[in-house]
């Protein structure tokens, strides 16, 4: 049994609403902005972490597909129509044409955030041709955020996503005593979450990023936007 699964929520720990979580059943890496630009990326990295400290506190098993362990992102909207691959995905835009009159590429807008393709596309292992996966050219076209997103430049890196996912995985399993009161951020702006009276004097136990205060003495929490916290009751 997974340890998680031992897990119950007392009633007094209100439902925080959830943000614009950026998952869906299809897609299972982190949607975020495209840029390499360094505020991008340290956004997008934030992103990915808060993810995947949702992913190992729920209830259940915890399933990673391949890239979302380093943060992948989803394929660029601008790609031409030839270089998506789903079928399901081509078959909804000939029906988006034919229905609607729109060209392929407007078709393809309207679809590509729920498109196969953005967990299918090979995983991005260097910062080299092809991002290391093959020197020959792959099924698909590799998205170009290769050159700071791959395995290379972060699995020797204790800040990486992939260390976060390390980490997160190593604190799951002491999680199955105890309660724990874990706060997570989705939105581009800075929220406050209203904890119950319990919490008070709760210590921090992991952090996203920049570590919080240490204890809870107050009956709210401040998060950053994609910002994650936990403290042990």
């Amino acid at each position: 049994m997974d340890v998680i699964g031992r897990i119950s929520k007392p009633p007094i720990f209100p439902d925080a609403p959830v943000i614009d979580p950026i998952a869906n059943s299809q897609n299972l890496r982190e949607k975020k902005n495209k840029a390499l630009g360094m505020l991008s990326i340290l956004r997008t990295t934030a992103n990915a972490k808060t993810l995947a400290m949702m992913h190992t506190t729920l209830f259940g098993t915890v399933y990673i597909y391949q890239g979302q362990e380093i943060g992948m992102i989803n394929l660029p909207k601008d790609w031409p129509l030839e270089e998506w691959k789903d079928v399901r995905t081509l078959n909804c835009v000939a029906e988006l044409m034919q229905r609607l009159g729109i060209t392929g590429q407007e078709a393809i807008l309207k679809v590509c955030d729920k498109a196969r393709d953005n967990a299918r596309s090979p995983v991005q292992w260097t910062d080299q041709k092809n991002g290391g996966f093959s020197n020959a050219r792959p099924w698909m076209r590799v998205s170009e955020d290769y050159i700071v997103c791959n395995v290379a430049s972060q699995v020797n890196n204790p800040e990486s996503v992939m260390s976060f996912w390390k980490e997160m995985f190593g604190l799951r399993k002491d999680m199955a005593d105890g309660l724990r009161c874990i706060a997570l951020n989705f939105s581009d702006r800075k929220v406050t979450y209203h904890v119950p009276r319990r919490a008070a004097g709760a210590t921090f136990v992991k952090a996203t990023t920049e570590d919080p205060m240490k204890t809870l003495e107050k009956d709210e929490i401040e998060l950053q936007p994609y910002r994650g916290v936990i403290y042990h009751l």
